[in-house]
């Protein structure tokens, strides 16, 4: 790994690095970390139209998509691949609402009939109906007419009142029952004689007594120290990472007081073995090398020329190798470990 405190790179190669990262991302199929790429290195280089165009072609939003294009217009004109794309974009998006009632309101509207002939068909409507009125009244008329000199000449019913019947109850006079009370013979009750119990003493029985278990000690394993490295003093803090575990120990006299899972170098990148002592310390810093750039790396730690101790936002693949020779930590233990435990000097040793 190189760090940035020999000649730094320009903002546009970081945003080439990022470009580079998208289009192999795009050749493995993976869509998402293409668009991660490509945003990345737009907002290195926001200058640069071709991240805002990859954006716009990765975009599954139409809306968002010619926004992108608009946005790489803006940054160069000249370029016809994205002018083509927001043509086509444009061409096949619908109009709105809006749009159409605008077409509609500008289209040619058809022409006016003729008032002569307007009139003339008004006259043969109004000719018609009066015809068939005068048709059909006349028989409706004396239709009705007859219907109601019927009526007239109908005797009116009478209507004949039908008298009530009232009904005026009886007294009917309700019988009394007299009861006469009949002597009830009581009881005698015979007294039963009483069994009493006699009581008869019974031997209690001899507890046997129980054999007592002989308790056998549990031995005590004492845990073997971890051998200190050249150069580590008892009851100092110090760095162990075992790459064959890939794990990390915070080491104190030789015993671990905390571990956490790491990610060290592939085996075309491996990571260094041997004792080392922290040479720098950065919070936040970016990293480069062959054919990646990684900006914002989170609490990195140098132990030995581009070997550092760091965080690593980028994949949560912990407890295998994954870089390109450092050591990589989960960003929550990279912050413990460099705020709690790294100083400058602090022993690094790592072994197979």
């Amino acid at each position: 790994m190189s760090s940035g405190a020999s000649t730094r790179p320009s903002r546009r190669a970081w945003a080439r690095h990022a470009l580079a990262q998208a289009k192999r991302a795009l050749a493995r199929g993976q869509r998402h970390l293409a668009r991660r790429w490509a945003w990345r290195a737009a907002r290195i280089d926001p200058s640069w139209d071709l991240p805002w165009a990859l954006l716009g072609w990765l975009s599954p939003d139409p809306k968002a998509r010619r926004t992108y294009y608009i946005l790489a217009l803006r940054r160069n004109p000249q370029n016809a691949w994205v002018r083509q794309q927001l043509a086509t974009l444009e061409a096949s998006t619908p109009k709105p609402r809006r749009e159409q009632r605008r077409h509609a309101a500008t289209s040619p509207a058809p022409a006016p009939r003729s008032r002569v002939a307007s009139w003339l068909v008004f006259g043969l409507t109004l000719a018609l109906a009066l015809g068939l009125l005068a048709r059909i009244m006349p028989s409706t008329w004396a239709t009705a007419q007859a219907a109601w000199d019927r009526i007239m000449a109908s005797p009116t019913p009478t209507v004949t009142p039908t008298p009530t019947i009232t009904l005026t109850p009886t007294q009917t006079p309700t019988p009394t029952i007299t009861l006469t009370p009949t002597q009830t013979p009581t009881a005698t009750i015979t007294p039963t004689p009483t069994f009493t119990p006699t009581f008869t003493p019974t031997s209690t029985p001899t507890q046997t007594p129980t054999p007592t278990a002989t308790f056998t000690p549990t031995p005590t394993i004492t845990p073997t120290p971890w051998p200190l490295p050249k150069g580590v003093e008892p009851g100092e803090r110090w760095v162990l990472v075992v790459l064959h575990k890939q794990r990390l120990y915070a080491m104190e006299s030789g015993y671990p007081v905390r571990e956490f899972p790491v990610s060290t170098g592939l085996p075309n990148t491996p990571t260094v073995t041997g004792t080392f002592r922290v040479s720098r310390k950065y919070r936040v810093a970016p990293m480069w090398g062959p054919g990646y750039y990684i900006p914002d790396v989170p609490y990195t730690m140098y132990f030995y020329k581009g070997y550092a101790l760091h965080g690593a936002y980028w994949h949560n693949a912990f407890g295998r190798p994954m870089s390109h020779g450092c050591v990589n930590l989960r960003v929550e233990d990279a912050r413990w470990l460099f705020e709690e435990w790294v100083d400058i000097g602090t022993v690094v040793h790592v072994v197979p």
